[in-house]
């Protein structure tokens, strides 16, 4: 591991010297989190450990660290990010970091033309976040090559395809031989357009049926795959700070019979206004799955004092479930309701530290478990508290 990061330090430091083209940008985020979880099955449960709620993952903290190298005088590159989220404070060394992409890059026809090769990622037709974060070419353990094209006659044009591999298991498929073209058939087409009016960008995922999204007794055909992503940038000029953009992913477009119910869909629509005293967002989710739909309502208001350097405001959650087979608790108006207040000090513009709490309740399954024999309430009630920094760069 210290063999590790010290080559990745000198290959750093011999980049930057003779890169004519370096950016590295990157985050570090952690604090000390405290949690309660009480239901009426249970004692109650309480822990204090290191750890953020600010998009940092589920360990003590996040180290994520982007770097783009390009050499203009021969159009080669590479990219990649690193993210170190499990640390194993009980060792000497930690875990590894893991490498969310890492690939090499080129440009062809006075960089009308990109072809990218390695495990894949940063992809130009993603969903982007928040809540969701959709590329269809970046695929676990297999690399891909990509080829993406932006004419200079069309400004602002991107359009490419991937050839990837399977991304999923291939137990169903067996021995059989896997053909060239069923190998083909896992490949990526996207497109994306930006203007000074509106962003829009989609790709699809072709399946073949030699691989599997879980394993099972038959292969099949799980289904394309889709995300988009769409911004508007007109609103802004008649009110500044307004803003609206949506995103979504669909799983199992086409599917074979034996994996209909795999399909899924998930769909965000965001409005937000930012103005120089305060920002206000509410987000809007729709996802949909066999037997079950979730409606989700997310919204947020943070006042901004003194030229942003404190913030203070709230966000809140709900979230409803609507089963064609029902096997929850139906005696509510909710199934998941959370208040989340927030102070926040902006050090810099890159340098925060801040103090949230959460409180939650959710409704858990009913019948046929033990909160319907012993007639008790299906709820889970959890509280932390979280004090955390960050830095980005």
């Amino acid at each position: 591991m210290k063999k590790a990061i010290s080559l990745l330090v000198l290959a750093l430091f011999a980049t930057a010297v003779f890169a004519q083209e370096f950016t590295v940008t990157g985050e570090m985020k952690t604090g000390i989190l405290w949690t309660k979880y009480e239901d009426q099955l249970n004692n109650p449960k309480e822990d204090t450990i290191p750890g953020s709620k600010d998009d940092a993952g589920t360990g003590p903290g996040r180290f994520r660290m982007n770097t783009d190298f390009f050499l203009p005088d021969l159009n080669v590159g590479f990219k990649f990010r690193i993210n170190w989220e499990n640390w194993n404070l009980s060792g000497d060394i930690g875990q590894a970091p893991a490498w969310s992409y890492a690939f090499g890059y080129a440009k062809f026809l006075d960089r009308q033309v990109t072809m990218s090769f390695g495990r894949l990622g940063d992809s130009p037709w993603g969903t982007g976040g928040p809540e969701m974060w959709q590329e269809l070419e970046s695929v676990a353990n297999t690399g891909g090559i990509r080829f993406e094209v932006e004419p200079h006659a069309v400004p602002g044009l991107n359009v490419g395809f991937v050839l990837n591999g399977f991304n999923g298991t291939r137990e169903a498929w067996g021995q059989k031989a896997v053909p060239l073209y069923q190998y083909l058939a896992e490949s990526v087409v996207g497109a994306s357009y930006t203007s000074e009016w509106f962003l829009a960008r989609a790709a699809i995922r072709f399946d073949s049926p030699v691989d599997n999204s879980s394993s099972r007794d038959t292969d099949g055909y799980d289904g394309e795959e889709v995300v988009y992503r769409v911004e508007e940038y007109m609103l802004n000029r008649y009110v500044p700070g307004l803003q609206l953009w949506a995103m979504g992913y669909i799983y199992g477009i086409g599917a074979s019979k034996d994996n209909r119910a795999f399909f899924k869909t998930q769909n965000w629509l965001y409005a937000q206004y930012n103005p120089e005293l305060f920002t206000a967002q509410v987000r809007f989710g729709l996802d949909a799955v066999q037997n079950m739909n979730t409606l989700h309502i997310k919204p947020s208001f943070y006042f901004k004092f003194f030229n942003n350097l404190l913030q203070a405001g709230a966000s809140f959650e709900y979230t409803r479930y609507f089963f064609s087979v029902d096997n929850t608790y139906k005696n509510s108006w909710y199934h998941i309701i959370e208040l989340r207040p927030l102070v926040q000090v902006n050090i810099s513009s890159n340098i925060y530290a801040a103090l949230e709490y959460s409180f939650m309740r959710q409704y858990q399954s009913y019948y046929g478990t033990a909160y319907e024999t012993g007639g008790l309430e299906p709820i889970v009630q959890s509280q932390w508290f979280n004090i955390r920094v960050g830095i980005s760069f």
